[in-house]
């Protein structure tokens, strides 16, 4: 194992900080050689992304432009030379890199022919979500173009698979690498008085929890329309929604919110404060009009919450089984969504303990960090 990890050395151009990733990048960090570049850096919540990889071998490159749609002129070439100058000076075994709509992922594909490293792509599952306009369709013929050429595809769950085997690639082409959530359970509690306040509940009182962002796509005012017209029923004035979150839409849902005392808006909170709010509530609601895996639903998991979530949600096929840890609906149906609502309102207390067992039990089946461990030897003895 040791002659393996100073040998096979792995390359990981990431799109941007993700706090989930930290784990996965730690735990690879100790089976193989492995060197993460965040490609476009930000600071999320105030907390700079140079401090999350401390014990992993990683850089900043600060590329705000990197994404396409903002691209600056002048880091194009800069952009080109610094990834070939890396590429060349460390013979890479293996580079993986994202579907992104990031310019770094088509430099790396235009290097490959020059280079002896496999490439890998990990399946951003965006890539099959609505196309609106112009840029956005000839995008994602690049990036099926893209995922062809490549050696694999990293495909975070069943429904990302299913994709890229109906675009002819091979299945052994296509590898397993869960989309990463962390494990909340495992995580402090983070307490502060503004949130006590507001998660002061009364007693026996139901609380379902909404995190994300507030926007049309995000289902966020289906699932207003739903909550108000079940609040029309006197078994719901114990019941209340947590809408957690932020977004070109917080006003308009700020203004809905505050006519009923049942609805409370907690806005944008940090990372460490999560746990605290999923330990207060019973239920989770992701009621996207179409999404990715989804990292929301799959943190209300670990943290033991039945879940309802429309069938537009990317990790429904891996995390949900209709009616054992929560309820499947139609996307953008509020009458679908009240009904589920109401179905698991009614369930009692100990089927409503078992449903959230069975959700922090298909979460830590899928989240195992094995599963990349054993996609990248599959890579390497290919």
């Amino acid at each position: 194992m040791r002659e393996r990890k100073q040998y096979k050395k792995i390359v990981y151009f990431s799109p941007g900080y993700f706090h989930a990733r930290e784990g996965l990048f730690i735990e690879i960090s100790k089976h193989f050689n492995i060197k993460v570049i965040d490609i476009s850096h930000k600071k999320i919540n105030g907390s700079p992304s140079e401090n999350y990889l401390r014990n992993v071998k990683n850089e900043i490159w600060d590329f705000n432009s990197a994404k396409l749609k903002r691209i600056n002129k002048e880091s194009i070439p800069r952009l080109f030379w610094k990834i070939f100058i890396e590429l060349k000076k460390n013979n890479y075994d293996i580079v993986i890199t994202s579907t992104q709509h990031t310019l770094h992922s088509k430099i790396v594909a235009f290097y490959r022919p020059f280079f002896k490293f496999k490439l890998a792509y990990v399946n951003e599952a965006w890539i099959y979500f609505p196309k609106k306009s112009f840029l956005d369709r000839a995008y994602e013929k690049l990036a099926v173009c893209m995922v062809r050429k490549a050696d694999f595809v990293l495909n975070e769950g069943i429904r990302s698979e299913e994709f890229m085997l109906s675009l002819g690639l091979p299945k052994a082409r296509c590898l397993f690498w869960p989309m990463m959530s962390e494990d909340l359970m495992l995580k402090p509690i983070a307490i502060n008085k503004y949130l006590e306040g507001l998660l002061e509940f009364k007693e026996n009182s139901i609380n379902f929890a909404y995190v994300g962002r507030f926007s049309k796509s995000k289902g966020v005012f289906t699932l207003l329309d739903a909550f108000i017209f079940l609040l029309n029923k006197s078994h719901f004035n114990n019941v209340f929604m947590y809408l957690v979150g932020g977004g070109y839409e917080i006003v308009k849902v700020r203004e809905i919110a505050k006519k009923f005392s049942n609805i409370i808006v907690i806005e944008w909170v940090t990372p460490a404060e999560l746990p605290f709010i999923y330990s207060r509530m019973d239920f989770f609601v992701n009621p996207s009009h179409y999404d990715g895996f989804s990292t929301v639903a799959c943190e209300a998991a670990s943290m033991s919450l039945p879940l309802i979530l429309t069938k537009m949600v990317g990790c429904v096929p891996d995390l949900l089984v209709d009616n054992d840890n929560g309820f499947v609906v139609e996307a953008k149906s509020s009458t679908e969504l009240a009904k589920a609502i109401e179905r698991i309102v009614e369930v009692g207390k100990e089927k409503r303990l078992q449903m959230g067992y069975q959700s922090r039990m298909k979460f830590l089946e899928m989240s195992s960090f094995q599963h990349h461990i054993n996609s990248i030897n599959l890579m390497l003895n290919e």
